[in-house]
């Protein structure tokens, strides 16, 4: 079985590096690189990082102690694993190396299910701190977004507050309005806040859905008719196909709306006037697919593989007309109340205005 990790070779002596290759080999390592001094590793590790570095000590010219050292300053290659290879495994030999900065040390004289044994531990304990440093990063930019979503909203509600409280708006009209505003802006607080919560819950497992056994039809009927008012508004053919009355789904019907309701939205709204939303199912024996079309302005090939992650807003959609989404929640949470249920949400675009999108739901059926 092949091993996608990375791993560079230092060693001056070409057999040594053919020794380790074909250990790395049969333990499936397929991609393996060689070279033969401190200065060619310094270059290699530069235009392309490995994920672990097995790092001869005695070498001519730049020894191994100082290329470890050189690779251990600088912060892109600080968190490469290094193991030193030696042929003098004294103890001050092996503190030179820690003191280094090596993550390891091994003689010369290791056999190879050793020498398999730390590669493997040093891979792991990377694969970890990637995971570590990944989530890390996720979380500084979900805080970094949630206090621009909580801020924009807030402000307008402190500001409006301030100049009503202070007298600079008297006219009933203009209270009328700025009120409106607030109560608008508040709303969005608190939908904002309720979206946050549930997409939590869902993806620590902490949601407890209330299943009950529903008629597709009927379900689907009703929720397109919730949102033909907006079609209506923006002259947008709002149409569902037929539907086999006998297609039952064990859902959470209120779960499931709020689903789908997100999907007609962001279809009817990211669409020009005159254009079209189609709604079909498709059954199997064992699941059904429910998909929502559209004609509208389609989403940009860059964005597509980031459309379910919380707060991501699409480029074209934001070039066509500013404003016109949400606070970027809406798929996420879709896909966590899916995933819930043990389905799948999915999503096609060609990228091109006109040629809209397609999402997919594709539920368990319950078959009677």
């Amino acid at each position: 079985m092949s091993n996608s990790n990375r791993i560079l070779i230092v060693d001056d002596d070409p057999m040594n590096c053919e020794l380790l290759e074909m250990w790395l080999a049969s333990a499936g390592f397929a991609d393996v690189d060689s070279v033969y001094s401190g200065s060619e590793a310094l270059l290699h590790v530069k235009d392309s990082p490995p994920d672990l570095i097995l790092l001869d000590v005695r070498m001519p010219e730049m020894d191994g102690l100082e290329v470890c050292r050189r690779l251990k300053a600088d912060a892109t290659t600080l968190f490469i694993p290094i193991i030193l290879i030696t042929g003098h495994n004294t103890h001050q030999d092996r503190l030179n190396g820690l003191r280094a900065g090596a993550n390891d040390f091994v003689a010369r004289s290791v056999d190879e299910a050793e020498l398999l044994a730390r590669v493997n531990v040093l891979l792991e304990n990377k694969r970890l701190y990637d995971e570590l440093r990944a989530t890390m990063r996720e979380r500084i930019e979900f805080i970094s977004q949630i206090s621009h979503e909580l801020r924009t909203p807030l402000f307008a509600i402190h500001g409006l507050t301030e100049m009503l409280l202070d007298g600079e708006v008297t006219q009933p009209d203009e209270v009328r309005n700025y009120l409106q505003t607030i109560y608008d802006q508040s709303g969005h607080l608190s939908r904002l806040v309720d979206d946050l919560l549930d997409l939590s819950r869902f993806e620590r497992g902490a949601q407890t859905l209330k299943y009950e056994t529903l008629a597709l039809g009927p379900f689907l009927d009703d929720t397109v008719a919730l949102m033909q008012p907006l079609a209506h508004a923006r002259n947008i053919e709002l149409r569902l196909l037929a539907v086999p009355r006998q297609l039952l789904v064990s859902v959470d019907e209120g779960r499931l709306r709020q689903v789908f309701i997100n999907l007609l939205n962001n279809a009817l709204r990211y669409n020009d006037e005159g254009g079209w939303v189609e709604i079909a199912v498709q059954s199997e024996s064992n699941a059904v697919q429910i998909s929502v079309r559209d004609g509208g302005w389609g989403i940009g090939t860059l964005d597509m593989p980031h459309i379910f992650r919380r707060f991501y807003r699409g480029a074209l959609a934001q070039q066509r007309k500013s404003g016109a989404g949400g606070a970027g929640l809406g798929l996420a949470l879709a896909s966590e109340i899916i995933r819930a249920h043990g389905g799948t949400l999915t999503a096609q675009s060609e990228g091109v205005a006109g040629r809209g999108s397609t999402f997919v739901v594709t539920l368990p059926r319950t078959v009677t």
